[in-house]
């Protein structure tokens, strides 16, 4: 706050500086110092606002000044965060990809890699499912549960391989006693 009050309190002084002396020698010199102090402002309340449409009106009335690049690179990030959240609300392969297409270095990189891994492999449970199963074995159910721990059969496997263990117990016990 202090700084801001300086800051105006600068700015206001070159200008009644100009009001009063438009064609002194050091006009332009004022000039140049008002445009400087007006951008130091502009680009603090562009970065306090953090928006896109922010940096966008910090670049059309200051577009080769000095924070043009950084103003840019917000841009960039902030698309990038809104890519993003798109993304991650449609949770699709396709938008995983697209990210990772637009943004090979994003910030969201990991992120999408992550996605894409999950959609992978819940397209692939089904069939490890399947096979799990079919082999009705209990090393078959403890593969598939390596593979899904959480998977939408874990529960469904767990009993079986508890049944499974609980039958050859049985079985064994039955061997036993018949020997």
């Amino acid at each position: 706050f202090a700084w801001e009050t300086v800051h105006n309190l600068f700015s206001e002084s070159y200008q009644s500086f100009l009001e009063r002396f438009p064609d002194s020698l050091h006009a332009e010199a004022a000039r140049q110092r008002v445009g400087v102090l007006e951008e130091e402002t502009a680009w603090a309340a562009a970065q306090k606002a953090d928006t896109i449409l922010s940096y966008y009106q910090y670049n059309q009335r200051y577009p080769d000044w000095k924070y043009h690049r950084e103003s840019l690179k917000a841009i960039r990030r902030l698309e990038e965060q809104q890519k993003w959240e798109r993304v991650k609300r449609r949770n699709s392969l396709a938008g995983f990809l697209e990210y990772k297409k637009d943004y090979p270095d994003g910030q969201f990189s990991t992120e999408a890699e992550e996605g894409i891994q999950a959609i992978i492999a819940g397209q692939q449970e089904p069939g490890a499912w399947a096979k799990a199963k079919g082999q009705n074995a209990v090393a078959a159910y403890e593969a598939y549960l390596r593979e899904y721990p959480h998977g939408a059969h874990a529960a469904e496997a767990r009993q079986a391989v508890e049944e499974l263990r609980r039958q050859a117990a049985e079985k064994e016990q039955i061997e036993k006693e018949d020997a």
